[in-house]
């Protein structure tokens, strides 16, 4: 198992209900050796750390945060998970600097770009729930259907895994059983 895994979604790719459930099954998770710490209660993800490194700038409540989960890993392995880690500003090559001499596998779901855009259109543009809208062009856009402007960074890492968002291809047509064996962990 790597000493790092990194979950960086992408939009629309069930991670919201992937992050729920690592959140909501963290002891579990510490149990099978893996470490699902998120730096805000509150959030139960690594948005906090995505926004916290930004463009060569590094928020010291971040810093203190990776650091000391890094160095106090005891051999299990650290999960990150935020699809905000493929956004224009966040910094790959400094959070990637936390993990120097670490084996790091990233994860990544790919969904087909008719289905991502159409599901994106109804989040953006239809959902009378959501209080902000704007162009479906607006830069830095984070559901590019291309997904080669949100994967940019990631594309020559050698550890990237791309992961199929189809449920005919998942353990019992289920995204968390198919993320539960692509971190190596039993999902019950």
């Amino acid at each position: 198992m790597p000493d790092i895994i990194v979950h960086i979604g992408l939009h629309k790719t069930g991670t919201s209900s992937i992050q729920k459930f690592l959140y909501e099954n963290r002891e579990g998770l510490l149990r099978q050796g893996i470490v699902y710490e998120c730096p805000a209660k509150a959030w139960p993800n690594h948005h906090p750390v995505a926004t916290g490194i930004r463009d060569g700038a590094v928020d010291p409540g971040i810093r203190r945060f990776l650091t000391e989960l890094v160095n106090r890993r005891d051999g299990r392995t650290i999960l990150f998970s935020s699809e905000m880690f493929v956004e224009a500003r966040f910094d790959f090559e400094t959070f990637m600097g936390f993990f120097d001499g670490l084996s790091v596998k990233v994860l990544a779901y790919l969904r087909n770009p008719c289905d991502q855009l159409v599901s994106s259109f109804n989040e953006v543009v239809r959902d009378a729930n959501v209080r902000w809208t704007r162009e479906i062009t607006e830069p830095p856009y984070p559901y590019d259907p291309s997904y080669l402007t949100l994967l940019a960074k990631w594309l020559n890492y050698e550890g990237l895994v791309l992961c199929p968002f189809d449920p005919d291809q998942w353990p019992s047509e289920n995204i968390l059983k198919d993320f539960s064996r692509m971190i190596e962990v039993d999902p019950t």
